[in-house]
């Protein structure tokens, strides 16, 4: 049974990503956007500036009222847009209510969208050209790479339709030839998909929907949500028994939340290169790629 932990691929992604920071004549900058007072917001976007001044990226944080107007959020994208020295703009979800969360986010520049959120992006992620690739769903996909666990022919159960994480994965998946599933809220029948599940990638956002004693020994377990669960932070499956033995997991935590904000840098230098035309992208992605155990 393999625990499928970030930390060995981030500590070697952070190396290199370093190195690559000290060849680049000026530092990457992402602009986040952190509107009104929303604490799990608050405690995220102090992850991602952590994780990002670790590496030698800049970091601006916009903190904007909750009662501020659109107009005011879209004039501020449309500011960072054309700020050179800008590599990323982030719009960290959820905002409040009066927003328009689609128009905000198809207002920013797709070559600085690193949350990859934008429909073009979007949309060149399901044909499988050049974008960035939402962060959770390129983390498990680096992730798995580093195990060596190959998707091709595999039979993977998505759980979720999110936009902005089950697609994605189930995209990411496609990719790489793996055969899939996506169950929702609609889905009959859900034990017999899992029973026939080879790697089951659980992103409902909701406590329990499936649960450690649901699923099977010759089985990957991709937990992607993040709970707080009689005082354990926990995945969607809840918190996993000693004894379940099943092919390979991910803990929570340590696991694909961590790959997200690891993935969101990468996804920040890929726009630096890009914009700045600052080496081959190509060369340094494979070089990422190529991290192993």
């Amino acid at each position: 049974m393999i625990c499928l932990r970030a930390k060995p691929l981030i500590e070697k992604t952070q190396e290199y990503l370093v190195k690559l920071r000290r060849s680049l004549n000026q530092a990457p900058r992402l602009d986040v956007l952190l509107i009104g007072n929303h604490e799990a917001s608050a405690i995220y976007v102090g992850r991602k500036k952590q994780a990002a001044q670790d590496i030698g990226i800049d970091v601006v944080i916009h903190h904007i009222s909750d009662h501020a107007s659109q107009d005011h959020v879209e004039k501020l994208i449309s500011m960072l847009n054309n700020e050179s020295n800008c590599s990323g703009i982030l719009l960290q979800l959820p905002l409040p209510a009066h927003f328009n969360v689609m128009k905000l986010l198809t207002l920013i520049d797709p070559a600085k969208d690193v949350d990859g959120f934008h429909p073009l992006n979007k949309g060149n992620h399901l044909d499988n050209f050049a974008a960035f690739v939402p962060c959770t769903a390129l983390g498990v996909s680096r992730l798995l790479k580093f195990y060596n666990i190959n998707l091709q022919s595999k039979n993977v159960l998505v759980l979720g339709r999110s936009a902005i994480v089950g697609k994605p994965l189930a995209i990411e998946s496609l990719h790489q030839n793996a055969t899939v599933t996506i169950a929702h809220s609609a889905t009959k029948n859900l034990p017999d998909l899992v029973k026939q599940a080879d790697i089951i990638m659980s992103a409902t956002g909701h406590f329990g929907v499936i649960q450690w004693d649901q699923v099977y020994e010759h089985q990957i377990i991709i937990d992607v949500g993040i709970h707080r669960h009689n005082g354990d932070i926990v995945g969607d499956l809840g918190k996993k028994p000693a004894e379940k033995i099943v092919a390979a997991y991910t803990p929570v935590p340590g696991g694909v939340g961590a790959m997200t904000v690891n993935s969101l840098m990468y996804n920040i230098f890929k726009a630096y290169c890009l914009q700045k035309q600052s080496g081959c992208w190509a060369d340094i992605a494979q070089s990422i790629d190529a991290l192993t155990l």
